[in-house]
């Protein structure tokens, strides 16, 4: 398939509808479905993306067709790109949803077609370099360091995207519920972001963009609004509620409880101990890669 469509896209469409399928079908097997995202990956970046960003056929210049074969030429090769367009919009989609699957190998794969196709052309730009942030928050370490060394590498291939990546992260740095170890990811990687005093690379404007979103992680740490802290709040305030609530029936339960209540007790302790030493030392991190 991926032979038929390299050596001629306008004749094979339905051979890469073939390998998006292959991709897209979860029950044929992880092999089956890297093999289609690799083929796919390549074909995309040696024979169907230029280095432009694609037009649907509504944008182009329809009116001003010449008239015979030579409109008509035109025409295939406009109906061509918007085909191509829409393919690659399926493909960038299977990719954001490999990225999230629960086997590493494939999240590794994807997330790193998804740096590739990012780093080396500029369609659906957008959609892929948030795609590769979100990765920030992976629950797998590994994922999620190397998700941040992506990012340094783009900014080294092309550093006039510093705006753009800062303001992608900061929007990931903020968002209601996310896990303290993707925030430390993610002020980690912002902290080791070289600077330049050209305006094409952001200026003086984006340094003082990372002094502004460092102040501001760093007061709603101390503030108790961000981070472990924050979450502890939450904890004992709705402990708090089903305590008061609760507090007739537990009169009345009191005497077939007693035995329980030690060792309960107990094991509470010795669980918010383990997990307040914990969050103290992830909190402990995420000031010392502020400051």
């Amino acid at each position: 398939m991926s032979l038929m469509v390299s050596s001629s896209a306008t004749a094979n469409m339905r051979s890469l509808d073939g390998l998006l399928g292959m991709m897209a079908k979860s029950a044929g097997g992880r092999q089956v479905v890297v093999q289609a995202l690799e083929a796919l990956q390549e074909l995309f970046l040696t024979a169907l993306l230029p280095d432009r960003k694609l037009k649907v056929l509504e944008q182009q210049l329809l009116h001003l067709l010449p008239p015979g074969k030579d409109g008509d030429k035109y025409l295939l090769l406009w109906a061509v790109e918007d085909a191509v367009k829409r393919r690659y919009q399926q493909y960038v989609q299977q990719l954001e949803k490999c990225s999230t699957a629960d086997l590493d190998f494939i999240k590794e794969k994807a997330t790193k077609a998804i740096s590739r196709l990012l780093t080396a052309k500029p369609e659906a730009e957008q959609t892929l370099l948030a795609a590769l942030v979100n990765k920030l928050g992976d629950p797998s370490r590994k994922l999620a360091s190397d998700a941040g060394y992506m990012l340094s590498q783009l900014l080294l291939e092309h550093p006039a995207m510093k705006p753009v990546v800062v303001r992608e992260v900061e929007r990931f740095v903020f968002r209601p519920g996310l896990s303290d170890r993707a925030r430390y990811y993610s002020v980690t990687f912002l902290n080791q972001l070289t600077l330049s005093h050209k305006p094409s690379e952001g200026g003086t404007a984006l340094a003082h963009k990372l002094i502004d979103i460092y102040f501001t992680v760093f007061k709603l740490l101390l503030q108790g609004k961000l981070g472990n802290a924050a979450a502890r709040q939450h904890q004992q305030q709705q402990s708090s509620g089903k305590q008061a609530g609760g507090k007739h029936k537990r009169n009345l339960a009191k005497h077939h409880q007693a035995g329980r209540k030690g060792r309960s007790a107990a094991a509470a302790a010795e669980t918010a101990a383990a997990g307040a030493q914990q969050a103290g030392e992830l909190d402990a991190r995420m000031l010392s890669a502020l400051i």
